[in-house]
């Protein structure tokens, strides 16, 4: 007998308005975030660089071999989308039944394999083969949770997603923070798997699937080739994200790669500002690309704005993150110190991670995945030459990210340079694009030389010092106001965040009249 079908209720659940989704999902994701900060530094003040580093080489191995579905996962979500838009309800269920049959199954191949490299002891550290073995767990959790997610979100059950997220959230808080404290780096790790196991519980309680186990080659072959691309840029993104990592840990060891751990995250936490952006920027783009051939401007627009707002005020965001880390590490994890000047480092590279934002949604909007995936590649080849150079002449975690920043920043150039021409009129207009969106980073750059110069008038220069880091934000602030001012002008960003918070006051009142 058939399985049940979730079609009814989900359809029900999918009337939700959009404005609220996007409040659920991205007021959970916020908070989600700002856990995940305060979760780390306690985690890390509790196991110290060694332990950290053992954690962070088990996650950066489990981030590729996320791609064990071979592209399926990516294919599932579309396929499930279109086809209940289509009202295709035994599709969806084929899809869904298949889809989970097969990335599960290859992820369980996947962790097997995890789990018996770890029980082989390869490195003769016990707590690193345990660790490892912990992660084979990770792998499947956190595969089969994205796996959820994904089709409960195609189905637009977004008060499950906001609730269970909250769940995960609190409890992946609490559980590792608990496990570091008792047991250390096996506990921390331990008590995050306990959390994703009951995320998936709750998610399970919340919007049940009802799946039955299907193979069929041919469907999960055709699943495979639509996600494939997909899977490609994101593998490729992570290569670029992670190689230096990967290197440290290999060839440097874990007390340096729990070291430079500080600077990966400050990389990611600065990223996650236009990251934000991109959930809004992405929908726009592709709408945009579909009207082209009535509106061609729009695109224009919905590329060359988002590129310039990152290249704007990006910039004055890494730049107050430089002066301020000396003593937010110094005081907040003091075993890190030896990680500042990497950190910082990586800190103004975000920039570079944020230009290529819309450019790289429109080269996947218009089917040219290969490009992107190529400009990240060959941006991941020189941050990894540039790191096996350095340790191999014994660099410092400071000259490693500078070699991570020069991946970045091509990889940023290269994918304005395939993408902003099309956008310009003539050389000219090109040439101009492109000072508009690299001239600025060199500026702040400038600047922050400048607030060290003049600061240094009033105060005695000290990295650590709270006193000789707010004159430095005040003197780096006020050399950018000219730039913000002028990027605001050319942007005409809080114009338009002035318009979206206004039309957002107006539905408001207008949902609340029609409800009276």
């Amino acid at each position: 007998m058939a399985a049940p079908s979730p079609t009814s209720a989900h359809r029900k659940i999918t009337e939700m308005r959009v404005t609220t989704a996007v409040l659920i999902i991205g007021g959970s994701s916020y908070f989600s975030m700002l856990a995940g900060v305060l979760r780390s530094i306690i985690v890390m003040r509790l196991i110290g660089p060694h332990a950290q580093g053992i954690r962070r080489i088990v996650d950066i191995g489990i981030k590729y071999l996320f791609n064990a579905h071979l592209g399926i996962l990516h294919g599932t979500n579309k396929a499930v989308s279109i086809y209940i838009g289509k009202g295709d309800e035994s599709r969806v269920e084929e899809v869904e039944d298949v889809g989970i049959t097969w990335t599960i199954g290859l992820t369980v191949i996947a962790a097997v394999g995890m789990a018996i490299y770890g029980l082989t002891n390869p490195t003769g550290d016990i707590t690193k083969a345990v660790a490892i073995i912990i992660g084979a767990g990770w792998l499947l959790a956190q595969q089969t949770y994205t796996l959820y997610r994904t089709i409960i979100r195609a189905w637009g059950n977004f008060g499950a997603l906001g609730i269970v997220g909250a769940i995960d959230t609190i409890a992946t808080f609490a559980l590792t923070i608990l496990g570091a404290w008792k047991y250390g780096v096996l506990g921390a790790m331990a008590g995050t798997l306990a959390a994703w196991c009951i995320s998936l519980l709750s998610l399970h309680l919340f919007a049940p699937l009802y799946i039955r186990p299907r193979f069929k080659p041919r469907v999960a072959l055709r699943l495979a080739l639509s996600g494939l691309p997909i899977a490609a840029v994101i593998f490729s993104d992570t290569l670029l994200r992670t190689i230096d990592g990967a290197i440290i840990g290999h060839y440097l060891g874990d007390y340096s790669m729990g070291l430079y751990s500080v600077a990966m995250q400050m990389a990611a936490y600065l990223f996650a500002i236009p990251e934000s952006a991109g959930f809004v920027i992405w929908p726009r783009i592709l709408q945009a690309y579909g009207a082209a051939d009535r509106d061609p401007d729009e695109l224009r627009r919905q590329i060359v704005m988002p590129t310039l707002v990152s290249a704007f005020f990006m910039p004055f965001i890494a730049g107050l993150a430089y002066v301020m880390l000396p003593p937010l590490v110094s005081g907040i994890l003091p075993q890190f110190a030896l990680s500042t000047g990497a950190a910082q480092t990586l800190a103004m590279a975000s920039v570079f991670l944020a230009l290529p934002m819309a450019t790289n949604s429109l080269l996947i909007a218009n089917n040219r995945e290969f490009m992107a995936v190529v400009v990240k590649l060959i941006g991941a080849g020189v941050s990894g030459i540039g790191c096996l150079y350095f340790v191999r002449n014994h660099g410092t975690l400071e000259q490693l990210a500078a070699a991570a920043s020069v991946g970045y920043a091509l990889t940023a150039v290269a994918s304005l340079a395939v993408v902003l021409p099309r956008y310009a009129q003539g050389f000219y207009q090109t040439a101009k694009l492109f000072i508009f969106a690299l001239a600025p980073f060199v500026y702040a750059c400038a600047v922050l030389y400048l607030s060290y110069l003049t600061a240094s008038i009033f105060v005695a220069p000290s990295p650590g010092s709270w006193t000789w880091t707010i004159t430095r934000v005040l003197v780096f602030t006020l050399l950018m106001i000219p730039l913000l001012s002028y990027g605001n002008r050319k942007t005409l960003l809080l114009t338009q965040l002035s318009l979206m918070y206004n039309s957002r006051r107006r539905k408001r009142g207008h949902h609340n009249e029609t409800n009276d």
